[in-house]
């Protein structure tokens, strides 16, 4: 008997699952689609999954209130809740509001998405005392193309010095971008503080730039920078050429 009880239990027990397994792949389902009314079916049929109500936000404008807050209401350690929550404050002009969640998602999630975010809402509020260490923030955690930080850092504030001591970490990797990107504007001359600091302790993935740097000096005709960096470049042996000496 007590063998019997137990095989019903375990049939009970794998209908009850299996009920759910398909259940939750039929949300699924719907909630791949790109419409309300199909992620509406979804979370009918999963309710508490957050992620639905993220894609609800994210098709149906009316909606996205109450569904980013349901999100953050089921999984509130997520930044990725709260960094909707802020879009939706911010596009309501709940400025106070938009902040507080997008300072709420840097604090659980330490990578750069959320300090990006909060970086561009400080850029589009015209809040540079808010914004410097923002940038600064992101660029210490960044990878990949950076190229629009330094953008931003440009349009709020276009004054060199204070974007390389506020914006700008001694990274090597950042301090590379920022020299490419100081060259594709055809200014080298802003460009030597930053070469400074990268020859110091000069990478072979900035060699590259470097040159690029050296190139568009003498293309300009300023010698005396262009020959310093080769020669430093070739002093610790980054280049298979040795030191130019001129006389």
């Amino acid at each position: 008997m007590f063998r019997r009880l137990a095989g019903a239990l375990a049939s009970v027990i794998f209908g009850y699952a299996s009920y759910w397994s398909v259940r939750l792949a039929i949300a699924d389902h719907f909630a791949r689609d790109h419409s309300a009314t199909a992620i509406e079916r979804a979370i009918r049929l999963a309710p508490n999954n957050p992620e639905y109500y993220l894609r609800l936000a994210d098709v149906s404008p009316p909606a996205a209130p109450a569904a980013i807050e349901r999100a953050v209401e089921l999984n509130p350690l997520n930044s990725s809740v709260w960094l909707e929550r802020a879009q939706v404050a911010e596009d309501r002009k709940d400025y106070p509001a938009a902040e507080t969640y997008l300072l709420r998602a840097v604090e659980l999630d330490r990578t750069l998405a959320p300090r990006w975010s909060l970086t561009a809402y400080y850029f589009r509020r015209h809040a540079p005392q808010r914004f410097w260490p923002a940038v600064r923030a992101a660029l210490d955690v960044s990878y990949d193309d950076v190229t629009p930080l330094f953008e931003m850092c440009w349009k709020l504030a276009p004054e060199p010095a204070r974007i390389l001591h506020d914006a700008i970490p001694a990274r090597p990797a950042v301090l590379r971008q920022y020299l490419d990107f100081l060259l594709a504007q055809n200014r080298p001359d802003l460009a030597a503080p930053v070469v400074k600091q990268l020859l110091q302790n000069p990478a072979p993935d900035s060699l590259g730039s470097l040159l690029d740097y050296c190139d568009l000096l003498l293309s300009k005709g300023n010698l005396s920078p262009a020959l310093e960096t080769w020669n430093i470049l070739a002093s610790k042996r980054l280049l298979n050429d040795p030191p130019l000496a001129p006389a």
